[in-house]
């Protein structure tokens, strides 16, 4: 089963829609398919088994061994981007986040500084939700009305 995403004139997804392989052999196939069948001629395939530039096992979250079936780098969501310019499909870049910046290889918009994977607070009161300041260039979290920053360099959360 083949996959196309139709795209409006600024290549925003408007829908994702499953074709069978033997009306969609190939794109171009696929494309002039859906154009005859409805009337609309912005078609891209998009891969439902590729995430972060990697194409994975139907129905598993382990790597293919053909990774010549990665197709451009994530399988489209409505709302999200055709990158024409990277051949990629990508989310929107996050809000307040001017500072990140795209990898386009795996079509994922990446911080400065990589998100925490610390899941407690230094000072042992429990889990965090991290959220990217962009003013200070920081992760910050709050739990139980205490403000912390992400000390990247040494890998704790530190009270403000």
């Amino acid at each position: 089963m083949a996959h196309f995403a139709k795209l409006d004139q600024n290549n925003t997804v408007l829908s994702v829609v499953r074709v069978d392989d033997g009306d969609a052999p190939n794109e171009t196939q696929g494309i002039e398919f859906l154009s005859n069948l409805f009337g609309y001629t912005n078609w891209k395939q998009t891969s439902f088994n590729t995430r972060g530039g990697v194409h994975y096992i139907p129905n598993s979250d382990t790597p293919s061994d053909d990774q010549s079936k990665a197709l451009r780098a994530n399988y489209a969501k409505v709302g999200g981007v055709y990158d024409s310019t990277n051949d990629i499909f990508r989310e929107n870049k996050p809000a307040n986040c001017d500072s990140w910046t795209l990898n386009v290889t795996s079509g994922e918009w990446e911080p400065p500084t990589a998100k925490p994977t610390i899941e407690q607070m230094t000072d042992g009161e429990g889990e965090y939700v991290a959220v990217w300041n962009d003013t200070n260039d920081r992760w910050e979290a709050t739990n139980d009305d205490k403000n912390h920053r992400w000390d990247a360099g040494n890998q704790v959360w530190v009270a403000l």
